[in-house]
């Protein structure tokens, strides 16, 4: 972690990013219509059929998006992801305007569940397709880790005013005038995304003929289960989810001693992530006709209100977290990730052993500025190890799983309660992390030690200006494919009247070109770009001056750098122009 004003700076410097800028306000605008369709939703379904209605209503929205979130994110490695994102914020547009209209004609609870449930699903893959196109528009390690702190920054933020608007809407208007507000959101969002083009794509054209949905969908599993770092960045995340699940409920069952009517067997809530399910039984001590929560308590001896003070408390530490995720250095990232998970847990732990309220908003503070990091760490890392073309598929299997894995939490927790009692229960939660973490921590110090590509090539090909306006996707793409070349003292490199084949970065020595003129390059300078660009044989003669090591990018790859990106291209035009001025 660094000062506060290296946030500052790094933030600035997203902003001055047109597409991030776009896309991240794009973002904005989706997770404030998401929330508020959450509170219109549960208003109209409340006034609809009560408190078994909310449940419905919640499972309906959510339960969709969890089944074919995984499916449905595949296309966005098969088509452009920018355009992607459009499509999704229209089609959830359209969702939202066909729930206000029969929230207005015909007040159908059928027809508003049913189209709760594509905005789920519109929500839910939204989030994959966007954190896949980050990389694309983000030109250093730190403008990427800026654009995800961003991303939770917003989340954070929708958190907590999105209900708050909605709520305030449902007062002085109704659910229908919601769904509207929401359904212009999205379609901000759309105009936002139209905008924002990606260039300089690692794959500029999609194949031929679509593939069986069954191998697209296999192509995200076979990386998660072949490719060891991903393995296990996306065990931990799950992991996590799975505690957050149980955290859902623990707030709840740790304020309050629940009592629902007989005829609801759960209590459905919901984050910002997937739904919570707490599971209820009969129970002695309940009153006649009524079901209580399995293993329920009164740890913090508060009233109903603090589960609002608690989970708002998560809310604010995140947006604490998200600030301070901006300052992590771009390339060691596994051990603040690890870090993060332990400091998920051990408050959690601290809930036990210092049962009241004001510790437990401080502590609940300390796990939502955690998750925030682990969030940015998380998803900068699943950016930056896994091949650009199966992003989209692999991010939304790790939603998918982290959604299951919140449901399970949920129905766990109130069985570890029944099993080991109310504090021990905090504890025994708020262990799975730290120990889990502990016994993987070599292999995160190995994902930081390891990280592809290595930090030579990649500062290499940073070091030429032209390439400045890549994303860092693409430099890091073209970092792999470099080729190393040793020189010798006196050992010619290119000639003149060759024919041009490759594009030349100097990493150690000296070499001297001739051109009529005589020059030098060091380490950071580069030539053969002229024959390249133009098509025309070397104009110059190259020989090592001195022992010089070399990198090499082959002609097919430098040019479909140089004229898949407006800026790269014109960039390199300028060096033509300044090479072919006369001496």
């Amino acid at each position: 972690m660094g000062r506060p004003w290296q946030a500052v700076s790094v933030l600035a410097a997203l902003a001055r990013n047109g597409n991030l800028r776009r896309v991240e306000l794009a973002w904005g605008a989706s997770i404030a219509a998401e929330w508020t369709h959450f509170v219109a939703l549960g208003v109209f379904a409340y006034t609809a059929g009560g408190a078994s209605a909310v449940g419905i209503a919640g499972l309906v929205r959510m339960l969709p998006a969890a089944l074919v979130a995984p499916f449905a994110a595949t296309l966005g490695d098969r088509f452009r992801r920018e355009r992607f994102l459009v499509v999704v914020s229209l089609a959830g547009s359209a969702a939202l305007g066909g729930s206000a209209a029969a929230y207005y004609v015909s007040r159908s609870e059928l027809i508003v569940f049913a189209l709760a449930g594509v905005v789920g699903v519109t929500s839910t893959i939204f989030r994959p397709a966007l954190q896949a196109t980050l990389p694309s528009l983000a030109r250093t390690p730190e403008e990427l880790i800026a654009a995800n702190g961003a991303t939770s920054t917003l989340e954070s933020l929708g958190t907590l005013l999105g209900p708050l608007v909605a709520g305030v809407l449902v007062s002085v208007a109704n659910a229908g005038v919601v769904f509207l507000v929401a359904s212009g959101a999205l379609l901000v969002a759309a105009g936002l995304v139209q905008r924002v083009v990606v260039e300089g794509r690692i794959q500029a054209t999609a194949p031929a003929a679509m593939p069986r949905p069954r191998e697209l969908l296999a192509g995200g599993f076979r990386t998660v289960v072949s490719t060891p770092r991903t393995r296990l960045l996306v065990f931990l995340t799950t992991a996590q989810s799975f505690i957050r699940g149980c955290l859902n409920v623990l707030i709840v069952v740790g304020v309050f001693r629940l009592r629902l009517p007989p005829r609801l067997g759960f209590l459905l809530l919901l984050d910002g992530r997937a739904a919570t399910i707490v599971v209820t039984a009969p129970s002695r001590g309940c009153p006649p006709g009524h079901q209580c929560v399995v293993g329920s308590f009164r740890l913090l001896g508060a009233g109903a209100g603090a589960v609002g003070y608690l989970t708002a408390a998560v809310g604010v530490g995140g947006l604490v977290g998200a600030f301070g995720a901006l300052s992590l250095r771009g390339r060691r990232l596994a051990v603040p990730f690890g870090v993060s998970l332990v400091f998920w847990g051990f408050p959690i732990i601290l809930v036990a052993a210092w049962p009241n309220l004001v510790a437990a908003v401080f502590l609940l503070a300390v796990v939502g500025a955690a998750n925030s990091v682990e969030d940015v760490a998380v998803f900068t890392l699943l950016q930056r190890v896994i091949p650009d073309d199966v992003l989209t598929r692999v991010l939304g299997i790790v939603w998918g799983l982290a959604m299951g894995a919140i449901a399970i939490g949920s129905v766990a927790a109130t069985g570890i309660v029944a099993l080991v009692g109310s504090r021990a229960a905090f504890v025994v939660v708020g262990a799975i992390l730290p120990l889990a973490t502990l016994i993987v921590w070599r292999q995160l110090v190995r994902v930081d030690r390891e990280m592809l590509p290595p930090a030579d090539e990649l500062a290499i090909v940073e070091g030429v200006p032209m390439f400045a306006p890549l994303s860092i996707a693409a430099k890091e793409h073209m970092a792999t494919r470099l080729v190393e070349v040793p020189v010798t003292a006196g050992e010619v490199v290119i000639r003149t009247g060759e024919p041009g084949d490759r594009f030349y970065m100097v990493a150690d020595g000296a070499l001297d070109v001739t051109n009529g003129v005589s020059a030098t390059v060091r380490r950071g300078d580069f030539f053969g770009e002229l024959a390249l660009l133009r098509d025309i044989p070397r104009t110059a003669t190259v020989i090592a001056t001195k022992r010089s090591r070399l990198y090499a990018l082959e002609r097919e790859d430098f040019l479909a750098a140089v004229t898949g990106h407006s800026g790269v291209r014109a960039a390199g035009e300028a060096v033509v122009e300044e090479r072919l001025q006369p001496a």
